[in-house]
């Protein structure tokens, strides 16, 4: 684990550097057949690269319009807020 987190750590300090701004990183494992999280929306922009396994990731249009980036994440989002999938 800990070779792992020096790479992650090198991979953020060279992120950090090229694009002259802050970077952070969340980990998850999840188990086959089964979902992760529930549909909702965050707060800063994402960059997502899954390194094992198989996932079906789905992404929705907003349903709000705007362009403004959320103040604060949401929590699980209803079927009456998720939009259409996005193409």
């Amino acid at each position: 684990v800990p070779l792992w987190l020096d790479n992650l750590w090198e991979n953020m300090h060279g992120l950090e550097s090229e694009f002259d701004c802050l970077w952070g990183a969340n980990v998850y494992l999840t188990p086959s057949g089964s979902q992760g999280l529930a549909p909702h929306y965050d707060d800063v922009e994402v960059f997502v690269v899954q390194t094992q396994g198989e996932k079906e990731w789905t992404i929705y249009e907003s349903i709000e319009e705007t362009d403004e980036l959320a103040m604060e994440p949401s929590m699980p989002l209803p079927k009456e807020r998720i939009g259409k999938v996005a193409k």
